[in-house]
């Protein structure tokens, strides 16, 4: 009974998973933030080697964008639709009945013709649609384990993370000065897109809406990236941070949404997944990953360096596959961990500006709007306040004493308000857990609620759809007044870059 009541996020059976043989080779085992990290060679990343994999960005995106630059409100602008202007050219070429030489178009076209074909008529080697769906069927099962994971695991540890946070400050991303609006339109993209990425297999195949809208996000990060680079004032040091965006970057995040689940679910469980389920929701990510830039490898056997000059001696992370460890492939979910392991290792140094930026985002709700009568304000205030206190005390629980104490969360005995969060964080916690381990046990309670999540996000997908497309409309009219409403609308990416830069803002 006391431990179906106990949380605690760094004492996981699952992170024990090696033999005593492989203990013996560990080069060291340290502490990070009280969660246990067994070093070994071959498996995790020295710093000094995934520093260099912050000079890299999207190689092949990032081409497009800079072949685009010398053509205004072209293909690189920020409300336009480049996957939409490359599908274009490739469909144009493709259905021409007269052969084209490369010669006779432009370069950034072949370009871009380039780019579509090779992620609309190629797959990577290792793809399972099966395999891929019954990824999915473990994300729509365990949807409110995953989202919570998600919330308190991913985004707020890692959007502290102080490199990755400057970039979040160049462009108002999810950090102060950033409204709450502006905080729940970020959040609710994210979610547009993950919900219809992972719907149905059949949408993350070429040409269809989750394939395109991950290769659409591909496009705004590597706009975000060029923006903040081509600063005019206070510019962008590449020495310290490297470049926006960058492989490591990506790599985190990519981990963030394959392994925290993973980890999430046995924190909210006390049970871990099968590895069937963890290789499959593993090998989803790969693929997604692959979608949205991070150098992944296209088959099983080469180490695929980076398709970079400058480069070509890195090896493609490719964090959710395998990794070759001296003379056998490491299964995706250690190589997956170890590599996040490395990454939280490399980057994870809380500083103020990471205390500010956690409690800003928990921190959603706290000015509620008042009534006139003096009770009832009160009342109303007391509730939100409520609320924001026990995500303080759920991230806490999530994350580690320590951790929580570096992002300067509130500890569980400094108020009677704060007391009664943690009990309120408790009970949430065990409904959460009482409602994984059904979904974990019962084949009966699984195929309720996974038609019951599968309506949800389909009511949700219509919704962001319908919300999404009006404010990307209304951003880019205001953006370039006098344009035809109509034809903007049908040119304007739904991930369209909406927050430049400071310098570039105007206010």
């Amino acid at each position: 009974m006391l431990r179906f009541l106990s949380f605690d996020p760094l004492k996981l059976n699952s992170s024990d998973f090696d033999d005593e043989e492989t203990k013996k080779q560990y080069k060291r085992t340290f502490l990070k933030y009280g969660q246990p990290v067994h070093w070994l060679s071959g498996r995790h990343y020295d710093a000094e080697y995934l520093e260099m994999y912050r000079l890299v960005g999207d190689i092949e995106m990032d081409r497009l964008l800079e072949m685009s630059a010398v053509e205004a409100n072209d293909v690189g602008g920020k409300f336009s639709n480049t996957i939409k202007a490359c599908a274009d050219i490739y469909h144009q070429r493709k259905h021409q009945r007269n052969e084209i030489t490369n010669n006779k178009i432009s370069e950034k076209h072949l370009a871009m013709y380039e780019f579509y074909k090779h992620y609309f008529e190629h797959v990577p080697a290792w793809v399972d649609w099966e395999q891929l769906q019954r990824g999915i069927d473990v994300y729509i099962s365990f949807l409110p384990a995953i989202g919570y994971s998600l919330y308190y695991l991913a985004l707020i540890p890692g959007f502290s993370i102080p490199k990755i946070g400057k970039v979040l400050e160049q462009t108002r991303y999810l950090v102060p000065p950033s409204t709450e609006e502006q905080v729940m339109h970020r959040l609710f993209d994210t979610g547009g897109f993950v919900n219809h990425a992972l719907l149905d297999v059949s949408n993350l195949k070429p040409g269809e809406v989750g394939w395109t809208m991950a290769l659409q996000v591909r496009a705004l990060h590597a706009k975000v990236r060029r923006s903040i680079l081509q600063k005019k004032k206070d510019k962008w040091n590449v020495a310290e941070y490297g470049i926006p965006i960058n492989q490591e970057d990506m790599a985190a995040t990519l981990l963030a949404f394959s392994v925290n689940p993973i980890i999430g679910i046995e924190f909210l469980s006390g049970k871990s997944l099968s590895l069937d389920m963890q290789t499959d929701y593993m090998a989803l990510w790969r693929y997604i990953g692959w979608l949205l830039g991070v150098e992944t490898k296209e088959d099983n056997e080469s180490l695929n360096c980076l398709s970079n000059k400058t480069h070509s001696n890195l090896i493609s992370l490719d964090p959710c596959g395998k990794r070759l460890n001296g003379r056998s492939y490491e299964n995706s979910i250690i190589h997956g961990r170890a590599t996040l392991e490395s990454m939280v290792c490399h980057l994870m140094h809380p500083n103020k500006q990471s205390a500010i930026v956690a409690k800003h985002l928990l921190s959603i709700g706290r000015k509620s709007t008042t009534y006139s009568h003096e009770n009832r304000t009160y009342l109303y205030n007391f509730m939100g306040e409520l609320a924001v206190q026990c995500r303080f005390a759920m991230c806490r629980k999530s994350i580690g004493g320590e951790l929580a104490d570096a992002l300067e969360l509130p500890r569980g005995h400094e108020s009677l308000l704060i007391c009664l969060a943690n009990i309120f964080a408790t009970g949430i916690l065990l409904a959460l857990r009482t409602y994984t381990l059904l979904t974990m046990k019962s084949k009966i309670f699984r195929k309720i609620v996974f038609a019951k999540h599968l309506k949800g996000l389909e009511q949700f997908n219509k919704l962001w759809s319908m919300k999404n497309g009006k404010r990307m409309h209304k951003a880019a009219l205001n953006a370039m007044p006098g344009k035809e409403p109509r034809s903007e609308l049908s040119k304007t990416c739904p991930f369209s870059f909406v927050m430049p830069p400071h310098d570039e803002r105007i206010d």
